[in-house]
């Protein structure tokens, strides 16, 4: 700087003022250096820049300029920068006291420095700004306004961030960007700059020298000319935006440049398909479907949108293995996913060995396709959930010994033998009463195994190799349906039914106990004829004539067909000959088929108990043993009786017995000690008929043997209600009573 008076003004608390002698004139700047001396610059004599210590020189000095020193610099290395009048500018070393020149083609009007000393500034009297790099003194020029244009003033920013330059000529200040040499303002100012500097809000103050006053002149410069001034405008170059009220560097002005969709919202600025969702991932309330205005939430992260309404939705939002189930049964369709679909396309309920497949039946087991099937060998073995093994039973599933009873021991039909291979469906239990006595019950038992395949489980059967056999009640050895009598263990047989109990006067028994009987059978049966039927034979030997009477032939024939279970017959007989008689004397008998007789003595599946019982209930396994029916006095009315709905029952006495546990063999036998005598069989006297003979008793006869042969048969085949083994004992006499019909 110039001072008058030719005085240097140093910077310290206390001033040194320094005389100058003639030739030490002009002084035009001057500085310190890392010493604290000061350096004068010379416009004239010595025309160079000079060190003092105190008041007085070093004798250090610059090279001379021919026309002056126009400004200098002190660097914080200790190099003194001086320009001269003269274009050029020294660089000297006061160590070395060596000097490096740089010219200039135009004349230098000034010179700054950035703070960091990286660039150096000079300004020309021809409007150049040109920018030295001090590391290599590279430079780079500017031209600003015309060639004529002298830049008097010049001055960085406080911060470097801009250059200012002015003209006392052309009545303008520039505004530079020093890094990047371009001009970043223009702005007009009558008079000669002096000064300019940066407010803090962006303004610009300028301080022009005019004649007779200066002024100070305050800009805001609007760049973007959008009506807002620079200082106040968040975007001075984008005419689009003004304002950044979140400050995200985003514009409020949604329809601008880059405007912020969000302008209250730092972390959101931008929405691509209009949802209202941001599309900053790091942001809050982002859009996880940027593209897609229907989705912007993903809660569990799969890629598929939590709006059920809208494209790309998720089925299962809040399962990150699952989003789709196409056939809506309730099973995301990605199998390896949580609960997944086995049957994706097809609708079903199954819950058990796979999810979401048909289950005809509900019990939670697939219905088997050829994908998925039920091997009991490799789902048992391999422990595999496997297909349901009853797709139509709910209650049963698994089938383990494939035997085709279910494992669910609760459930139909449930296997009570379910590891092994069985076909039986039921048990006979036994069940010892709080009396001492003995029922025994049929129960189901599915499954288990039943080497003789009547049905009966090999550990409840008595006879599990007799397929005909499954129970033995009185433990003699003997299958129920062989024993006359299972409750007692001395009867096995019919015979010895009658043997024993000497006061069944049965027909059948009369004859088994008629020695006389027995001894004609076996001799008429040798000589191979055909022996009469007992009643038939007693009458002859009463001394009847066969035949003369027709009222003895009747009832000769009626008694033979009662006594060995010609109901039906009897019936036919009666209505041909004397059906009112007959009517009255056998109590009504009516409807009655000779095989209901002949029904086998069974446990009922239907779990009923059954206790065994005496008589006749039983004949498809005897040979030669046809029962009678007991016929009271005509006023018995025990011999028929009828069911609740009307079905005539057959009375079979009254020894049906119940087993005590500890019953002895004697106490189950019965007395033995008379078989000679024999029960007398009463035919009931019929009222009606002054014909009818008082009832006959009959002797015991020894035991009768069947024909060896039956007669042959009638040309209408086996008469109704017949059996064949009735038919070998009784056809004979039916073809005689029938001769001419």
């Amino acid at each position: 700087m110039i001072l008058p008076n030719a005085f240097a003004a140093l910077r310290f608390l206390s001033m040194v003022m320094i005389p100058l002698t003639r030739r030490m004139t002009a002084v035009t700047s001057i500085d310190f250096d890392i010493d604290g001396d000061l350096w004068i610059g010379h416009s004239a004599e010595p025309r160079r820049a000079v060190e003092y210590r105190g008041n007085t020189t070093t004798a250090v000095e610059t090279d001379q300029h021919f026309g002056g020193v126009k400004d200098l610099k002190v660097l914080s290395d200790g190099t003194v920068i001086t320009a001269g009048n003269d274009k050029k500018i020294y660089i000297f070393d006061p160590d070395t006291l060596t000097t490096q020149s740089l010219t200039e083609s135009n004349s230098i009007e000034t010179m700054v420095f950035s703070d960091n000393e990286v660039y150096m500034f000079l300004t020309t009297s021809s409007g150049e700004v040109v920018r030295y790099f001090t590391s290599n003194w590279t430079a780079t020029t500017l031209q600003v306004g015309g060639t004529t244009t002298r830049l008097t003033y010049s001055a960085l920013s406080g911060n470097n961030s801009e250059l200012y330059t002015g003209s006392n000529s052309f009545q303008k200040v520039w505004v530079i960007d020093p890094i990047a040499m371009t001009i970043s303002e223009e702005i007009d100012a009558t008079g000669t700059t002096i000064g300019a500097i940066r407010g803090e809000r962006g303004e610009l103050y300028v301080i022009s020298a005019m004649n007779p006053n200066s002024l100070v002149r305050l800009f805001d410069i609007d760049s973007d000319e959008d009506g807002i001034v620079d200082s106040q405008d968040k975007f001075p170059y984008d005419s689009t935006q003004t304002s950044d009220d979140d400050g995200d560097g985003h514009g409020d002005n949604a329809g601008g440049n880059d405007g912020d969709h969000f302008p209250d919202n730092p972390t959101q600025w931008y929405d691509a398909d209009g949802d209202g969702w941001g599309d900053n991932p790091n942001g809050t309330d982002y859009d996880a479907f940027p593209d897609n205005d229907q989705q912007h939430a993903d809660s569990d992260g799969d890629g598929y949108g939590d709006n059920q309404s809208g494209q790309g939705a998720d089925e299962f939002p809040d399962d990150v293995t699952q989003w789709i189930d196409t056939d809506n049964d309730g099973r995301g369709d990605n199998v390896n996913g949580t609960n997944g679909d086995s049957c994706p396309m097809v609708n079903g309920f199954s819950s058990k060995d796979r999810y979401g497949c048909p289950d005809y039946d509900g019990d939670g087991w697939s219905d088997p396709d050829v994908n998925w099937s039920f091997n009991y060998v490799q789902c048992t073995a391999e422990e595999l959930n496997c297909a349901d093994a009853f797709p139509n039973e709910r209650t049963q599933w698994s089938d383990r010994d494939g035997d085709g009873y279910g494992d669910n021991g609760t459930g139909i039909q449930g296997d009570s033998c379910w590891t092994t291979h069985g076909n039986s469906t039921k048990i006979v239990e036994r069940i010892v009463n709080s009396d001492g006595s003995t029922t025994w019950t049929t129960t189901a038992a599915y499954g288990c195994v039943d080497s003789d395949g009547d049905g009966y489980a090999d550990y409840g059967d008595d006879f599990h190799e007799d397929a005909t056999e499954f129970v033995d009640m009185d433990y003699d050895g003997i299958g129920h349906n062989r024993d006359y009598n299972d409750s007692n263990i001395a009867i096995q047989t019919f015979e010895q039914h009658c043997l024993i109990n000497l006061d069944d006067d049965q027909g059948d028994c009369l004859a088994i106990r008629d020695v006389e009987y027995q001894e004609y059978r076996n001799t008429t049966t040798a000589a191979g004829d055909d022996p009469l039927g007992y009643t038939y034979w007693r009458t002859e030997q009463q001394g009847s004539e066969t035949g003369a009477d027709s009222k003895s032939t009747f009832d000769s024939a009626i008694e033979d067909v009662l006594t060995y279970g010609g109901i039906l017959l009897v019936s036919g007989i009666i209505t041909m000959l004397r059906k009112r008689k007959a009517a009255k004397a056998f109590g009504n008998i009516k409807g009655f088929d000779p095989r209901e007789a002949m029904e086998e003595l069974t446990a009922e599946e239907s779990g009923e108990a059954f206790t065994a019982s005496g008589g006749v209930t039983d004949q498809e396994m005897w040979e030669d043993d046809i029962p009678d029916i007991e016929l009271g006095s005509g006023d018995d009315a025990d011999i028929v009786a009828e069911d609740e709905d009307g079905k005539e029952l057959v009375d079979l006495g009254d020894d049906t017995k119940t087993l005590a546990e500890d019953a002895s063999l004697e106490e189950m036998a019965g007395s033995i000690s008379d078989t000679s005598e024999a029960a007398a069989l009463e035919v009931p006297e019929d009222d009606d008929d002054s014909d009818d003979g008082e009832a006959t008793k009959l002797e015991a006869q020894p035991t009768a043997q069947a024909p060896p042969e039956a007669p042959p048969l009638p040309a209408s085949g086996l008469p109704d209600g017949w059996t064949e083994e009735q038919w070998r004992w009784y056809g004979a006499q039916w073809l005689k009573d029938n001769e001419g019909n």
